[in-house]
């Protein structure tokens, strides 16, 4: 299933590389991992396969 990216931004420790949060569509378990370099991950949670979703802005 795909999974929910929101919240990119630069990593804290001044890296220059992005981070996203990632939250389970099923579950609502969130995760924060690399923006970069992944296609599909565990969910923590409940264990389902999440495919690299859309990434969606906040709105303000």
């Amino acid at each position: 299933m795909k999974a929910t990216l929101t919240h990119k931004r630069r990593h804290p420790g001044g890296s220059g590389a992005y981070i996203v949060t990632v939250t389970c569509p099923d579950c609502g378990k969130a995760r924060t991992v690399a923006w970069a370099g992944w296609s599909a991950i565990i969910c923590g949670g409940c264990g389902a396969e999440l495919k690299r979703g859309t990434y969606r802005k906040a709105r303000r």
